[in-house]
């Protein structure tokens, strides 16, 4: 009986929090993710829009798990997932995927704009660093089309026999380059 109860009260919350949400007059577009994003000067790549970064460097799927429920009706911006590739096998992958997803649509935004995890060229990679990368993004792109997530695949931009040293400054992390080219790549989707 209890238990139901608690049930009963935590729709009705959810409920509320739903029919809450509501349309800001000016939009912020939210930048969610890990280092990459962390680094990444949106202010002065985005001038014409009202944006807020909020990446943390060293996060993985977790922290954006950290924020659901928090963006109702905005948009967002996600690059997540390099960290969390040195956890993740191949029986693993399908886990995640689903977790990963579940993530991104409990976000509550009204549109997410998903990019590709990226190419890397660490020394402390696997061998099988890339293919597990396109196997992922493949995954996940799968899941979310169709959907009010829109999946931006930058992975051959980036990738010359991993990370494009044109593009990063060691392997992983993004150089003015790097950011201009996904900046752009951002840019064709927004009004």
């Amino acid at each position: 009986m209890l238990r139901q109860i608690r049930k009963i009260i935590y729709c009705l919350f959810l409920a509320i929090l739903l029919c809450s949400c509501s349309k800001k007059s000016e939009e912020t577009i939210f930048f969610l993710g890990d280092s990459i994003v962390a680094r990444w000067d949106v202010k002065r790549f985005f001038p014409a829009h009202s944006v807020e970064n909020l990446g943390v460097s060293g996060e993985g799927i977790k922290y954006v798990e950290s924020m659901a429920h928090s963006f109702c009706n905005d948009i967002v911006v996600v690059i997540i997932g390099t960290n969390d590739l040195k956890w993740i096998n191949s029986e693993e992958q399908d886990p995640y995927v689903e977790r990963y997803v579940k993530a991104i649509y409990n976000l509550d935004a009204s549109t997410v704009f998903l990019f590709s995890i990226l190419p890397r060229s660490r020394s402390t990679d696997s061998e099988n660093i890339h293919q597990k990368i396109t196997s992922l993004n493949k995954k996940i792109q799968s899941k979310v089309n169709g959907t009010s997530v829109v999946f931006i695949d930058v992975y051959e931009k980036f990738y010359k026999n991993g990370m494009n040293s044109q593009y990063s400054y060691d392997g992983l992390h993004l150089n003015e380059y790097g950011y201009e080219l996904l900046s752009e790549s951002l840019k064709t989707y927004l009004w």
